[in-house]
């Protein structure tokens, strides 16, 4: 619980030390609500010139998809691929054709590890089951990539891992056959792959912020 306080915990700190007179909490109140935002002439334009073009941008984006299956139909092996980002949990369940058969997204709120534990017993408990309580559907092959990759392999003895930009490179391929360039923006940093001859040929990576 401390470490979502620390950085506020420290601007109190460097406040005491200034040498400013105390500001009472009500004053402070007053202040913030008679402070106007002041913005300068110069912004960027805005992303969509008007409704119509944010309805054709969605459109658009929206025949980008993968083709889906049912996982209470299906039979046989299927592939489990999991992204431990730094904020949020990603998993996705394929058939053999590359259908998605089930799918998962979560904030991990900083538990990477139990979030994980619940994302994959939810699965387990999707999977169908022959009339004789066998599976109808095993899990072939488990792959994990993203922040919390090390962990997840130890602590879930996932069957691999595979560095993230790798990872990125493959579900942009499938998705775009040819793709040139990816940009990643995740949750503690940003990076821009350019891809030659479906190879990554060079990353511009932002370690900073997103």
């Amino acid at each position: 619980a401390y470490g979502r306080f620390a950085v506020a915990l420290g601007a109190a700190m460097y406040s005491a030390t200034v040498g400013q007179a105390p500001v009472t909490f009500d004053t402070l109140v007053r202040r913030l609500r008679e402070c106007k935002m002041v913005f300068g002439r110069d912004r960027l334009k805005s992303l969509f010139a008007s409704p119509a073009e944010y309805d054709a941008f969605c459109r658009r984006h929206a025949r980008a998809t993968v083709p889906e299956a049912d996982l209470a139909s299906y039979t046989g092996p299927a592939w489990l691929g999991i992204d431990a980002g730094s904020t949020t949990f990603k998993a996705a369940l394929v058939g053999d054709d590359g259908a998605l058969l089930w799918s998962h997204y979560a904030n991990n709120k900083g538990d990477v590890l139990g979030t994980a534990k619940r994302a994959i017993a939810e699965m387990y408990a999707a999977l169908p089951t022959a009339a004789d309580g066998q599976p109808k559907v095993t899990i072939g092959h488990a792959t994990v990539t993203g922040y919390g990759e090390g962990l997840l392999l130890e602590a879930l003895r996932v069957d691999s891992g595979e560095i993230e930009t790798v990872a990125h490179l493959r579900g942009a391929q499938e998705m775009l056959p040819g793709v040139e360039f990816i940009l990643d923006i995740g949750g503690q940093d940003m990076k821009c792959l350019r891809v030659k001859d479906g190879v990554i040929d060079h990353i511009m990576l932002n370690e900073a912020c997103s």
